[in-house]
């Protein structure tokens, strides 16, 4: 059990490494989108806030709802969905489409987060109790580390093939997201013994 919550762990910081990085692609590629959908400042400056509405300030909701009805989905789908959304924006033919892939992917980031975060506590409680700083830290650390990462892996796609192709990054959050489908077992309540107080 204990390599196995290990194993969870490592696949808990990938997952949020390869998630942040979709969270920074709209930066760096939003001239491009601005020039290709004629969009005017105020509509291209909604786009970085709608992002993080969707992506932070929603996520006390999605943690709820997590708790409540999806044990592991969230953790499973969320960097599936930024990447299936996030990495389509060069395909937007408009500003409404825009938003709606903007959303969409914020979704997936904002969703990941909560629930990835109580896994990675309980397999650290599980795993080494003591360890506990240094996992979450690890933990944290990572996504800020593939938001940092994410400007340079979508600049580089957009300057090789184009910002039509910006779909080919969709790749990382399919991985990830295999992989944690695989491994990343539901985090159920655990049990007490009948004469627990």
């Amino acid at each position: 059990m204990k390599s196995e919550s290990k194993t969870i762990i490592i696949l808990l910081s990938v997952g949020h490494l390869v998630l942040d990085s979709y969270s920074s692609f709209l930066v760096p590629i939003l001239p491009l989108l601005a020039l290709k959908l004629n969009l005017t400042p105020a509509q291209a400056g909604w786009l970085i806030p709608t992002m993080m509405i969707s992506s932070s300030l929603m996520q006390p909701v999605y943690g709820i709802i997590a708790d409540r009805y999806f044990k592991r989905a969230f953790t499973v789908l969320g960097p599936l969905l930024a990447a299936v959304f996030i990495s389509s924006i060069g395909l937007a033919s408009s500003l409404p489409m825009l938003l709606a892939l903007t959303i969409a992917g914020g979704i997936g980031i904002g969703a990941f987060h909560p629930q990835s975060a109580a896994l990675a506590h309980r397999a650290v409680i599980e795993w080494k109790p003591e360890r506990q700083g240094t996992v979450m830290s690890v933990f944290s650390s990572a996504g800020t580390v593939g938001y940092a990462l994410g400007p340079l892996i979508i600049s580089t796609c957009v300057a090789w093939y184009g910002l039509e192709h910006s779909y080919y990054t969709i790749g990382f959050g399919v991985i990830a997201s295999a992989l944690l489908w695989l491994y990343c077992p539901a985090l159920e309540p655990k049990r007490r013994d009948a004469d627990a107080p």
